[in-house]
C-alpha cells in the first residue's frame, strides 16, 4: 500500500511539474536573456497561479484592474497607429509572461468603461476584429489552457488526498504504522497554493490516527503542522507562550500550542508514545524548543523528550540531539538532565550519524561542546573503536581537539584515539570552520589547520593558496554593501598566525606578498589588526635567518608610488610596523636602523591604538642603536606628548615614549627627567592638553612598564586623584584610563601602599577629595587577580557606605566604581545580575530580599571569581542580620553555596570574620528550619576551606553543646557540630567520639542533653558511615532514656528514633538486640521509650507510619495487613519475629500504664489478628513468661504473671491444652529457675483458668 501511495503521488507530482515546465518555458520564450534567473522562474510561477485564479473571460493582467487606472488609459493620448502596443510579438509575450506589469486592457469595451457612441463600436466589431481584439482572443486561449492543465493537476492531487485521507479513516492502524513516510508526500503540498486545503484535511485524518488519546488533538496537531510548514518562524513562536508569569495571568485561555502540550502530556502517562506517533507530532516540539529564550512550555516538552530515548526504536534522533543542543546554549540551567538524555540518545546512533551528532562541538557555549563530547563517546560505533574512517568526523573531532577551553581539548583527545585514524590532508572542512559565527570555532579551527600543516609539510603551499583565494573571495572590495564576510577573513588571520611556526623560508616571500597586497588594506579594522599581528609573529619567528630575504620586500613596497592614497597610507602602516618587528634582527650599527626608526616615529601619528601599540613594541629592541640620540629621541616624544593640537598624536607620542623607556631601561626616566616633566604637566592649570598628554604618558608607561613603574606611581598618585576632579572632561577621562592601567600593574605590596591613602581620602571633608578616592578605589577593579581578591573585601563595603554621603556626586561616583566592580566579573550568571545586586547594596531595606531571591532562583554552571563575591558578600550579610527567618534562611543557604562555587577557596578567606559571627547567630535561631541551613553552610565552609581556617569553630561549638543555655542553642550547636565533624572526616570523628560518649554521663544534666542531641543529627550528617559506630553509641542513647532530667530523656528518645528511621533496614542485628533488652530493664521509662523505638523499628520494617489512630474497640482488632505481617517475617525472620512480640505482648500488661499504652499501640498497628498470631507464638510466649517469673526482678515477675492471666481471659480453655504441655517440659529443666518459673506459672494459669478472675492484682498478693 505505502508503495503505491508513494508512486502514486510521486507520478502526480512529476506531471504537474512537467507541465507547470512547458507552460512557464512558453511563457518565457521572449524573456530577456539578460533577466536574473531566480526573478523569471518566480515570475512565471505567480503568473501559472494567477491564470489559474482567473475566471474564463478575463485575462490574468486584466483581473483587479481599477476603473480608475482605465479611465486614465483611456483618457491618455495615445501615439497614433493601430498596433502601437503590438508592434513585436516579443513584447506580447514579455508583458504575458510577467504578471507584476499591469497591462493596459485590450480595448475600452473590455475594460468596462462606457461609451457614448456605442453604436458605432457596434458597427466597427460587424466590420471585422482588430488586431488588438485578435491579440487578446489568443491569450485569452492559451490562458484557458493553462487553466485547464493546472485544474486537472488541482483535480488528480486532490483525488489521490482524498483517498489517502479515508484509507486513513478506513484502517487508522496501518495508517499509523506509515505516518512518518505518509507525513513526507503531505506536507510539501501544504504549501501548493492549489490543494492546500485539501491536504489540511488528510493531515486532519493522519492525526487522528495518532496513539490515543492523542488523537483527540488532531485538529490542534494538523494546524499547528501547517503553520510550522507555512507561516514563518515569527508568527509561530508569537503563538509560542513566553516564560512570563504575568502574560500567563493574563491569556484567558489556552493557546494553540499550549493545548497540544497538554495532550502529549495527558498521552505519555502511562509511558512513551508509538514512535511513529512520536515522529509525527516531533516538528512541533522541536519548533518550540527552537525558542530563542525559555518559554513556559519548555519543561513539560523536555519531560516528553525525555521519555522517547529507547536506543532500538527508530527515533528521530538527529534532529532531538540539535534542537537539545540549541536548549542547552538558550537555557544552561537544564544541563543537569539534558546532558543524561545525550548520552542516552546517542546509544541508538549508526555510524553514518556520527558527523552530524558532533554539531554541538561548535557551539558557543562550553557547557554545550562537553555535552557533545560527551555523548558521542556514548556512540556504540566510538565506544567500542569501530567507526570507519571520515573525513567530517575527523574534520569536527580534530577542531575539538584545538578547542581554546583546555576541559574540551582534552575530553576529544580520547575520541580521537577511539577514532583510530589519521586526519590525512584534506582541509576542506577547517576552511571552512575558519568563517564560522561562533569566534571559539574559528579559533581551534586555525590552531586545527597549523597543527596538520606541521603534521604534513607538503601540503603547505597548497593550503595557504586556498587562503589567499578564500580571502580575496570575501573581501569584496569596491562594493558599498555591509561587509558581511569580515568573519572570514579574520579566521584567515587566526589560521596566519597559528601557522607561523610552520611556516617554511620559502613560504615567507609568498605570505608577505600577501599580506602587503591584500591584507593590509582590509576595510575592518579588527582584520587589518590581526593581519598585522600574524605578520609580526611570523618577522618574529623567521626574521633573524631571513633579513635579506624580507628586507627588499618592506623596502620596495616603501619606495613605491601611490596610486590610492587612503588605501596606500593603511598598507604603509603595516610595512612600517614589519619593518620595524625586522629591524632587530639587524646589527647595532647597521644604518638601516636609523632610517626604521624614523618611520616608526612617523607612523605613531597614525589615530590608531592597535597600529600605535604595535609601534612601541617595535621601537624597544631597536634603542640599543640609538643611545646618541636618546635625549634628542626623547625630548622631541614629550614635546609631542604635551603640545601636539591632536589628541592621536599625543597618543602615539605616548606609546612611543613607552617604547623607547622600555628599551633604554628604568634608569632614563630618572635620567632624562622624564616623571618630572610628567609632573610638571600633571600641575600645569593653564594647558589641558599639558595635563591630559602627562595622563597619557603615565597610562602607556603603566601598561608597558608594568611593575617596574610601581615606585612612581606612588609618587604620582595624590597627582591623580587630583586629576579626577579636573573641571575638562577629557583630562577626567584620561586619568580614569590612567588609573585603570596604573590598578593592573600594581603588585600586592604596590595594593597595600595605595589602599590606606585612598581609603584615608574617603574620610575627608571636602567632596571632591571623597569623589576622587572613589574613583581611584573603582578602577582597583582592574588590578590582577590575586591582588583584586586581596583589596575588594575593603573596597566594597567602603563603597557601599560612601552611597549614602550626602553630596550626590559622591555618590554617583559610589554607583560606578561599584559598577566597575561589576563590569570585571567573569561569572556569567552573577554578571547578568548585577543590576540587581547593585540594587541591593544600595538600597538594602527593599532590595535585599529580592537580591537573595534571585541568587538562589539562578543555575550556577560557572565559579564565582573575587569580584562577585565583592558584591554578594555585603547582601548575604545585610541577609544574616534581617529579623525575617526566611531572609536568613536563605542568606545562609547561600553561604553554604559559596565554597562549592568559587574559583579558588582562598577567595573566601578575607570574608569569614564577616560572615561567620553571623551564621552562628543564625545556628542558635529558634525556629529549627533556620538552624538546619545554618549548620549545613557551617559543613560547607569547612568542607570547601579546610579547618584550619576556622581554628575556634569547633571549640565553641563544643563550648555552646556544654552551655547552661536553652535547649535551642545546644540543639542549633549539636547540628552545627554534626555537619563539621561529617565535613572533617571519620578519622576526626573517631578522635573525639569517645569523649562524646563520655559526656553523654555527665554529672549536668545541660551537658548531658547537647551531647545526646548531637546522636540525633550524627546519623543524618554522616550517613551510612554512623552505622560503624552503633555499638559505641547505643548504650549511652539508652542509659539517657533512664535519665532523670526530662529533657534528657527526650534527647535520648529523639537520637534513638533518628538511629532507628536511618538504620532500621541496614544494621537491624545492631538495633534490635539493644532494643530488646530495653524492654525488660527495671526502669520504666527505658522500657517505655525500648517499645516506642521497636514500634519504630518494626513500622519502618512493615512499610507503615504507625501514626494511625486506634481508640477503641477489641484488642483483637488492628490497623495492620497479612502483607505486612509478611513483610516482618521476611526482615527479621519467623523465630525473631515470635520473640519480638512475645516480649511486646508480655509489656502490654506493665505495671506502668505508659508502658502499657505504647505497647498496645504498636500491637495493634503490626498485629492484624491477635487470636492467631498468639497462637503462632505461644511457644516462644510462654518460654518468655517462664524465663520471667524465674527473674529476681520482682516487677519483671509481676508483669509476667499479669500476661500470663490476660492470656488465660483472652482465650480461656482454647490455651490450657497449649499450656499444659509447655509447662510440663519446663518442670523437667535442669535450671532451678526455670522449673520454679513454670510451677508459679502452672499454678497461676490453673487459678486464673478456674476462677476467672478479672482483678490480676489478688494474683500478685
Amino acid at each position: 500500500m505505502e508503495l503505491f501511495i508513494q508512486f502514486m503521488v510521486q507520478k502526480i507530482w512529476l506531471m504537474s511539474y512537467i507541465i507547470l515546465g512547458l507552460i512557464l518555458w512558453k511563457a518565457s520564450v521572449s524573456q530577456s536573456m539578460n533577466s536574473a534567473v531566480p526573478l523569471a522562474i518566480f515570475s512565471k510561477f505567480l503568473f501559472g497561479f494567477f491564470v489559474f485564479h482567473t475566471p474564463e473571460g478575463v485575462l490574468s493582467n486584466e483581473q483587479g484592474v481599477y476603473v480608475a487606472e482605465s479611465i486614465t488609459a483611456k483618457n491618455t493620448k495615445q501615439a497614433k497607429g493601430r498596433f502601437r502596443m503590438y508592434e513585436d510579438q516579443n513584447d506580447m509575450d514579455l508583458i504575458g509572461s510577467n504578471h507584476s506589469v499591469k497591462r493596459e486592457p485590450a480595448s475600452r469595451e473590455v475594460a468596462g468603461v462606457g461609451k457614448k457612441d456605442t453604436g458605432k463600436s457596434t458597427k466597427k466589431a460587424d466590420k471585422g476584429k482588430t488586431a488588438k481584439e485578435e491579440a487578446r482572443e489568443l491569450l485569452l486561449r492559451e490562458e484557458a489552457s493553462i487553466r485547464e492543465k493546472v485544474q486537472e493537476i488541482q483535480k488528480n492531487l486532490s483525488l489521490m488526498l482524498t483517498a489517502l485521507g479515508e484509507m486513513a479513516v478506513a484502517n487508522p492502524v496501518f495508517a499509523h504504522s506509515q505516518l512518518p513516510s505518509l507525513v513526507r508526500f503531505v506536507d510539501p503540498l501544504l504549501r501548493s497554493p492549489i490543494v492546500c486545503e485539501v491536504a489540511f484535511e488528510t493531515m486532519v485524518k493522519l492525526a487522528r490516527c495518532t496513539a490515543p488519546p492523542l488523537c483527540n488533538w488532531a485538529l490542534d496537531i494538523a494546524t499547528a503542522l501547517r503553520l510550522i510548514v507555512t507561516e514563518e518562524d515569527r508568527l509561530v513562536f508569537d503563538l509560542i507562550p513566553s516564560g512570563g508569569d504575568e502574560e500567563a495571568n493574563e491569556r484567558p485561555s489556552l493557546g494553540l500550542f499550549e493545548r497540544i502540550i497538554n495532550g502529549l502530556s495527558v498521552s505519555c502517562k502511562s509511558g512513551p508514545l508509538p514512535v511513529d506517533s512520536f515522529t509525527f507530532v516531533f516538528p512541533i516540539i522541536e519548533r518550540i524548543l527552537l525558542s530563542s529564550k525559555k518559554t513556559r512550555l519548555h519543561d513539560d516538552v523536555l519531560r516528553i523528550v525525555y521519555l522517547h530515548m529507547d536506543p532500538l526504536l527508530p527515533l528521530p534522533r538527529l534532529q532531538m540531539l540539535s534542537v537539545l543542543y540549541h536548549v542547552l546554549g538558550v537555557v544552561p540551567a537544564y544541563q543537569a538532565s539534558i546532558a543524561p538524555a545525550l548520552n542516552e540518545l546517542s546509544l541508538g546512533l549508526q555510524p553514518n550519524e556520527v558527523a552530524p551528532a558532533l554539531y554541538g562541538v561548535y557551539a558557543k557555549d562550553v557547557h554545550v561542546r562537553m555535552a557533545c563530547l560527551n555523548a558521542v563517546k556514548c556512540i556504540p560505533a566510538i565506544s567500542s573503536r569501530s567507526l570507519p574512517e571520515n573525513v567530517e568526523v575527523a574534520t569536527s573531532i580534530w577542531i575539538a581537539l584545538h578547542d581554546p577551553d583546555k576541559s574540551i581539548a582534552e575530553a576529544a583527545e580520547d575520541i580521537w584515539d577511539r577514532y583510530g585514524h589519521d586526519f590525512g590532508t584534506d582541509y576542506s572542512g577547517l576552511f571552512k570552520a575558519l568563517s564560522h559565527s561562533n569566534y571559539n570555532v574559528r579559533l581551534a579551527a586555525a590552531e586545527a589547520l597549523a597543527t596538520a600543516l606541521d603534521e604534513n609539510p607538503d601540503s603547505i603551499q597548497e593550503s595557504l593558496s586556498t587562503l589567499f583565494s578564500l580571502y580575496i573571495r570575501d573581501a569584496g572590495f569596491g562594493d558599498e554593501s555591509v561587509d558581511s564576510d569580515w568573519l572570514g577573513r579574520q579566521g584567515i588571520a587566526l589560521a596566519l598566525h597559528s601557522a607561523a611556526d610552520v611556516l617554511r623560508t620559502k613560504d615567507l616571500p609568498v605570505v608577505m606578498t600577501f599580506l602587503i597586497s591584500r591584507a593590509l588594506a582590509d576595510p575592518n579594522a579588527d582584520v587589518r589588526g590581526r593581519m598585522i599581528n600574524a605578520g609580526i609573529l611570523i618577522i618574529d619567528k623567521h626574521g633573524s635567518e631571513n633579513v635579506s630575504l624580507l628586507f627588499p620586500i618592506f623596502e620596495n613596497y616603501l619606495n613605491k608610488t601611490a596610486s590610492d592614497e587612503e588605501k596606500y597610507d593603511l598598507v604603509r602602516e603595516g610595512v612600517v610596523i614589519f619593518t620595524g618587528a625586522l629591524a632587530k634582527h639587524l646589527a647595532k650599527d647597521d644604518p638601516k636602523v636609523h632610517a626604521v626608526v624614523e618611520k616608526l616615529l612617523d607612523v605613531l601619528n597614525t589615530p590608531s591604538e592597535a597600529v600605535q601599540r604595535a609601534v612601541s613594541m617595535c621601537l624597544s629592541p631597536l634603542m640599543q642603536s640609538k643611545q646618541d640620540d636618546a635625549p634628542a629621541l626623547v625630548t622631541r616624544l614629550l614635546d609631542q606628548l604635551m603640545k601636539s593640537d591632536k589628541y592621536g598624536e599625543r597618543r602615539g607620542a605616548a606609546f612611543g615614549l613607552a617604547g623607547v623607556v622600555k628599551g633604554f631601561g628604568i634608569s632614563c626616566l630618572k635620567k632624562y627627567g622624564i616623571v618630572a616633566v610628567l609632573r610638571e604637566g600633571l600641575v600645569d592649570r593653564n594647558s589641558a592638553k599639558c595635563r591630559e598628554g602627562a595622563l597619557l604618558g603615565f597610562e602607556c608607561l603603566c601598561e608597558t612598564l608594568g611593575r617596574l613603574f610601581e615606585p612612581y606611581v606612588i609618587q604620582m598618585l595624590p597627582l591623580l586623584l587630583v586629576s579626577f576632579s579636573d573641571q575638562v572632561v577629557a583630562v577626567r577621562d584620561a586619568a580614569e584610563c590612567a588609573a585603570r592601567a596604573m590598578m593592573s600593574q600594581l603588585s600586592a605590596q604596590g595594593v597595600k601602599l595605595v589602599l590606606p591613602s585612598l581609603l584615608k581620602g574617603l574620610e575627608d571633608k571636602a567632596w571632591r577629595t571623597k569623589q576622587s578616592s572613589v574613583q581611584l578605589l573603582g578602577a582597583m577593579a582592574y588590578c590582577a587577580p590575586q591582588q583584586l581578591s586581596q583589596c575588594l573585601p575593603k573596597i566594597v563595603p567602603k563603597l557601599t557606605e560612601v552611597l549614602t554621603d550626602t553630596h550626590p556626586k559622591v555618590q554617583s561616583a559610589g554607583q560606578m566604581a561599584l559598577q566597575q566592580v561589576g563590569s570585571v566579573i567573569k561569572n556569567p550568571e552573577i554578571a547578568s545580575l548585577v543590576p540587581t545586586l547593585l540594587m541591593g547594596l544600595t538600597d538594602p531595606n527593599d532590595y535585599t530580599k529580592y537580591s537573595l531571591d534571585i541568587l538562589l532562583q539562578t543555575t550556577f554552571i560557572n565559579s564565582i571569581d573575587a569580584p562577585s563575591l565583592a558584591l554578594l558578600v555585603p547582601i548575604v550579610h545585610r541577609g544574616l542580620r534581617e529579623r525575617s527567618a526566611e531572609t536568613k534562611k536563605k542568606a545562609a543557604q547561600i553561604v553554604g553555596n559559596m565554597c562549592s562555587l568559587v574559583t579558588e577557596p582562598k577567595d573566601m578567606i578575607p570574608y569569614i570574620g564577616l560572615l561567620l559571627p553571623e551564621v552562628k547567630k543564625v545556628l542558635v535561631d529558634p525556629i529549627p528550619e533556620v538552624r538546619s541551613v545554618a549548620a549545613r553552610a557551617l559543613g560547607s565552609l569547612i568542607r570547601g576551606m579546610g579547618e584550619e581556617n576556622f581554628p575556634d569553630l569547633v571549640p565553641w561549638l563544643f563550648d555552646t553543646l556544654k552551655s547552661d543555655n536553652s535547649n535551642v542553642e545546644r540543639s542549633g550547636a549539636a547540628q552545627g557540630l554534626s555537619e563539621v565533624l561529617a565535613a572533617l572526616g571519620t578519622v576526626y570523628f573517631e578522635h573525639v567520639l569517645p569523649e562524646i560518649i563520655r559526656n553523654c554521663s555527665h554529672q549536668r544534666a545541660s551537658v548531658r542533653d547537647g551531647y545526646l542531641t548531637l546522636f540525633k543529627y550524627l546519623p543524618r550528617s554522616l550517613g551510612i558511615q554512623f552505622q560503624n559506630y552503633l555499638q559505641q553509641a547505643l548504650p549511652a542513647i539508652l542509659d539517657g532514656l533512664a535519665d532523670e532530667n526530662e529533657s534528657v530523656r527526650d534527647a535520648a528518645l529523639g537520637a534513638g528514633h533518628v538511629l532507628v528511621e536511618h538504620y532500621a533496614t541496614t544494621s537491624l542485628p545492631l538495633l534490635l538486640p539493644a532494643v530488646e533488652d530495653g524492654i525488660f530493664n527495671d526502669n520504666w521509662r527505658i522500657r517505655q521509650s525500648s517499645v516506642e523505638l521497636l514500634g519504630d523499628l518494626l513500622f519502618k520494617v512493615a512499610g507503615t507510619s504507625g501514626k494511625a489512630l486506634l481508640e477503641g474497640g477489641s484488642d483483637d482488632e488492628g490497623a495492620s495487613t497479612e502483607a505486612q505481617g509478611r513483610a516482618i517475617i521476611e526482615v527479621l525472620g519467623r523465630d525473631k519475629r515470635n520473640e519480638v512480640l512475645a516480649a511486646l505482648y508480655m509489656v502490654r500488661t506493665d505495671v506502668s500504664i505508659s508502658v502499657r499504652q505504647a505497647a498496645l499501640h504498636v500491637w495493634k498497628t503490626i498485629v492484624a489478628n491477635t487470636p492467631k498470631t498468639l497462637k503462632e507464638i505461644m511457644p516462644v510466649l510462654m518460654n518468655t513468661l517462664i524465663t520471667s517469673l524465674a527473674s529476681s526482678s520482682s516487677e519483671r515477675r509481676q508483669v509476667a504473671g499479669r500476661s500470663l492471666g490476660e492470656l488465660v481471659r483472652k482465650l480461656g480453655e482454647r490455651v490450657l491444652p497449649l499450656i499444659i504441655p509447655i509447662l510440663s517440659k519446663g518442670l523437667n529443666d535442669p535450671n532451678t529457675g526455670r522449673r520454679q518459673g513454670s510451677l508459679w506459672d502452672a499454678e497461676s494459669g490453673i487459678i486464673f483458668s478456674l476462677l476467672n478472675l478479672d482483678d490480676q492484682e489478688s494474683l500478685s498478693d
